[in-house]
């Protein structure tokens, strides 16, 4: 049975979404494959930086009390997108994410690694209430995790060690 009244958490718990009926909220969603340029005024391929871009500006707006992706990070490998999107988002907004293309169980454990590492490990995590997922949801049985899949990003320009949504992929892995 569903509970009358839960809580949707965010890293900022003035933020957290409250769901009982007695209100609505506003939030960010499409994942659209495309973005328009800022520059160019040209449509192109969606990126990792670009949903960090358009999260930071959805985070800055009162209005807007959670996020879903606001565009696909096409500049990343399939099989590992579904964590670099989370990663882009965790580092900008401290308001309630939805991950809605963690369809696999390889992709919802490295999206729980990350945030439970956001929300201070696993201890900490299960000690307090500020470690929840609502959507990393896994398919069992799909077969869809990928096994040694790496994005080739890196957390800087030059830079030889592996981003952290790699990292949680190289730990997820069975």
């Amino acid at each position: 049975m569903v509970p009358r009244t839960f809580t949707l958490a965010a890293r900022d718990r003035e933020l957290d979404m409250v769901l009982n009926g007695d209100r609505g909220f506003l939030g960010t969603d499409g994942c659209p494959a495309d973005v328009i340029d800022l520059d160019t005024k040209k449509r192109r391929r969606g990126t990792k930086q670009d949903l960090a871009d358009l999260t930071k500006i959805a985070d800055a707006l009162p209005e807007v009390s959670f996020m879903w992706q606001e565009v696909s990070a096409n500049d990343i490998p399939v099989p590992v997108r579904p964590m670099h999107e989370t990663h882009a988002q965790l580092i900008s907004t401290s308001k309630h994410i939805q991950q809605m293309t963690a369809i696999d169980g390889f992709n919802a454990k490295g999206i729980v690694e990350m945030v439970t590492t956001v929300a201070g490990g696993a201890t900490r995590c299960a000690s307090t209430r500020s470690c929840r997922t609502s959507n990393a949801r896994s398919r069992r049985g799909t077969g869809t995790g990928p096994r040694s899949t790496r994005c080739g990003s890196s957390p800087r320009p030059g830079s030889r060690s592996v981003c952290a949504p790699c990292r949680a992929q190289r730990r997820a892995r069975p």
